[in-house]
């Protein structure tokens, strides 16, 4: 499992295929590793984002367990 747990693109660059690319390049680096699937984290807020990621073929699995460490 490939897990890309941040991506972020600069508003002015936003649209440009920066995103796209970037995406194409995990992508390829996953599969260097023989990764089965990309899982990628985003908060349930960032709508467009989560867009982004279907337009490129993800599909929305919602369920994860977290358990919060404090000291």
């Amino acid at each position: 499992i490939c897990r890309l747990t941040a991506l972020a693109v600069a508003a002015p660059a936003r649209g440009k295929g920066v995103g796209r690319a970037l995406m194409a390049r995990v992508e390829r680096e996953a599969r260097s590793h023989a990764c089965l699937r990309i899982e990628v984290t985003s908060a349930e807020h960032r709508a467009a984002a989560h867009a982004f990621y279907e337009r490129l073929g993800f599909e929305e699995r919602p369920r994860r367990f977290c358990l919060e460490l404090r000291a």
